[in-house]
């Protein structure tokens, strides 16, 4: 194995025990660094070797069953206790990361996330996590995780800035995402209602009340008449049933944004019809 690991043939190497442990430190499996080994257990005997893989076992179940990490080395370890209250903020945060990669995620520089109200009684390191493997799973696939999100984000140039705050801008709780481009910037901020229920409360600065859930048709239009019967007609025509709009504006007959929750997917013929109109500025279409 060692041959092969330095001549190329194999790349690289996880081994877990050796025939005779602990190996002896002129092993030439060691002193590769495209081998990764684990720590000799001094396990005496039978039961205690039986016991050790046992807990490691109840370890697994308790990730699996409850998202529960104990005793990782690159990940950081949340208490049972503290995973049921944080539970709905790494939910909120995925999504945030999950809207803004589908909304404005081309040639990303940057990444802004600010922590405000109560959510920063929290550790920022798995919200970021969270965040970052949901930004990151559009353009890389089922791949990310939230061991290997950071270092995903580091070798694709994405600097990463993290920030605290009393103030939330009126909420108990909110997190802000930005995204700087060399085009510009976007944001997207959302919030817990009742500690539980998240809702994406702000974005590119207008004021939104929406369920970060299902297929989310995101307009930028002009605040005109006419404008939201054109997109509803288009919608209809397409055979696409409109479940929740959410409307906002800065003033009469300037610059608005419209959030659409629709039961079923949009068609990029569809979308296009809608980005033919003079007053349509643009049509993303999210699913969260």
């Amino acid at each position: 194995l060692a041959e092969a690991i330095k001549s190329g043939r194999i790349a690289g190497a996880a081994i877990d025990v050796f025939a005779k442990e602990p190996p002896a430190q002129e092993h030439p499996l060691l002193a590769l660094e495209q081998v990764i080994v684990t720590p000799h257990l001094r396990t005496a005997t039978r039961d205690a070797q039986t016991n050790v893989a046992v807990q490691l076992a109840n370890q697994v179940v308790n990730f699996l069953k409850d998202g529960v990490v104990e005793n990782a080395l690159n990940v950081p370890a949340i208490h049972a206790d503290l995973l049921a209250s944080i539970r709905p903020h790494l939910e909120l945060a995925e999504k945030l990361g999950l809207f803004q990669a589908q909304y404005q995620a081309r040639g990303v520089d940057e990444l802004t996330i600010e922590y405000s109200g109560s959510v920063t009684e929290y550790p920022m390191e798995p919200l970021t996590r969270a965040l970052l493997k949901g930004f990151l799973t559009p353009m890389i696939g089922a791949m990310v995780n939230y061991v290997n999100a950071p270092h995903l984000a580091q070798e694709r140039g994405i600097r990463i800035i993290e920030a605290r705050s009393r103030s939330a801008d009126g909420f108990a709780n909110q997190i802000r995402l930005t995204v700087r481009t060399a085009g510009g910037e976007s944001s997207v901020c959302g919030t817990l209602f009742g500690d539980r229920e998240p809702r994406l409360v702000r974005v590119d600065g207008f004021s939104v009340e929406a369920i970060p859930s299902g297929h989310i048709l995101v307009l930028r239009n002009y605040d005109r008449p006419g404008v939201i019967g054109f997109i509803g007609q288009m919608l209809s025509e397409a055979k696409v049933n409109i479940a929740m709009m959410n409307l906002s504006r800065r003033k009469i007959k300037g610059q608005a944004i419209s959030l659409l929750t629709v039961d079923s997917k949009i068609s990029e013929r569809t979308l296009e019809a809608l980005r033919s109109d003079e007053n349509i500025l643009s049509a993303i279409q999210v699913e969260l």
